[in-house]
């Protein structure tokens, strides 16, 4: 028995079959879809009936479908394409096949110059970050110490420098301290301030030395052997050369002394000089630089050192200290002229008795090895003669105020 198909175009057993082409389309349903029964008896037709659907979604009648070509269906089984990540610009393109990852090219390694750098460089930043955490934590100040003379109290010299416990070691600035102490604290010769690391801080001190009492007019001003004015005293001190004959100029305690005419300051610096040098300001008491042209000084209050000019000052000096009065007794007092050592390297001492005027010269010879010889020689009458070779021919006796054959009574200034 032939079934019977639904109403929507579907046969079981022949499954979809186009009905648009039937003319009929109130009664679209062949007459073979049926019973079996005539035409004439069958019954009325009932109102088409749609299958349920959804309210919510009304079901949308789909076109139909246009047959696919070869090209569209071959192209359809192809697999997509996947897309390729954006490239950077830098990089060159990576080839390869489809879907394989990039391989990584090993890196070449460094060469024996490369790694000497690398080594050098990585050294360096450790000592400079070694430096620099040392500085900045461990070189504190921790103790202040002022040693050397005990000239000025401790208190007034770190008050004067304006050091603190706690500061940096490395940048304390110690520029123009030494100067301001030896400067307003006259009594300093020397100021040294030394750094110790990591934590000690030295301030060395060296006392100055009163080696002259200065004549200014009506006034006295104490100078050590570097010249360097050390007070302003009512009177002379006791034991200490006195010079006079100068014109001062601003003195002022803690600066240079300086002379109004640069000759007498030449005179009186070579002076200092070489008895800082042989440490004999404390041998002579006086000096005389009233005549340029007849410097005098007096050696231990007995005998007077004639220096003449300021030609060649420091060397009469030297000779007059180091080959003569080495010669001489330890009581001998007389006058010892040293004018002309420069020259003729020789220097004419005139001995005088306390007890008597009478004096008996002696003639000082030197060498350039510094060989000193002394004759003396005394005549009927009671004077004495004396000169440079008349000593060893016996040809020139003078007087004693003469200076010797040959040699002139006024003054050599060279």
């Amino acid at each position: 028995m032939p079934r019977r198909s639904t109403g929507d175009g579907w046969n079981r057993s022949q499954g979809f079959e186009d009905i648009s082409s039937y003319s009929n389309r109130e009664n679209p349903w062949p007459e073979q879809w049926e019973t079996g029964r005539p035409a004439s008896s069958r019954l009325p037709e009932s109102p088409r009936r749609e299958p349920a659907r959804s309210r919510s979604t009304p079901r949308r009648q789909q076109p139909p479908r246009r047959a696919r070509s070869r090209e569209e269906e071959l192209s359809s089984r192809r697999r997509p394409r996947r897309e390729e990540p954006p490239r950077s610009r830098g990089r060159p393109a990576q080839t390869g096949g489809r879907g394989r990852k990039p391989e990584k090219r090993p890196r070449k390694p460094l060469g024996k110059g490369a790694r000497k750098v690398l080594l050098a460089f990585t050294l360096l930043v450790m000592v400079v970050v070694t430096a620099a955490l040392c500085i900045f934590l461990l070189f504190k100040i921790r103790t202040i110490q002022v040693t050397g003379d005990t000239v000025y109290a401790a208190a007034d010299i770190l008050n004067l420098c304006g050091f603190q416990e706690g500061e940096n070691l490395v940048f304390l600035s110690t520029e123009g301290k030494e100067e301001q102490l030896e400067e307003q604290l006259p009594y300093i010769e020397d100021a040294q301030i030394l750094r110790h690391f990591p934590n000690s801080l030295e301030i060395r001190i060296t006392g100055a030395q009163v080696a002259a009492n200065v004549s200014n007019g009506s006034q006295w001003y104490a100078v050590s052997t570097s010249g360097k004015i050390l007070a302003e005293i009512s009177e002379p001190m006791d034991g200490v050369m006195t010079v006079t004959g100068l014109t001062l100029q601003d003195p002022v305690p803690g600066k240079p002394l300086q002379a109004q005419d640069e000759n007498y300051q030449q005179a009186l610096d070579d002076i200092l000089n070489v008895l800082r040098e042989l440490d004999s300001a404390g041998d002579f008491t006086s000096l005389d630089l009233t005549d340029l042209y007849n410097i005098t000084m007096m050696y231990q209050d007995r005998i007077q050192f004639q220096l003449g000019s300021t030609l060649e000052l420091g060397y009469k000096l030297d000779f007059g200290l180091t080959k003569v009065v080495p010669e001489l007794g330890a009581d001998e007092t007389g006058t010892l002229d040293l004018s002309l050592a420069p020259d003729v390297k020789k220097a004419y001492f005139t001995a005088t008795a306390p007890e008597e005027d009478s004096a008996s010269p002696t003639t000082e010879e030197g060498d350039s090895s510094g060989d000193a010889d002394a004759s003396q020689g005394t005549d009927a009458s009671g004077t004495d003669a004396a000169g440079a070779e008349g000593s060893d021919t016996g040809e020139g006796t003078t007087s004693s105020q003469s200076r010797g054959g040959e040699i002139p009574d006024t003054i050599y200034t060279g």
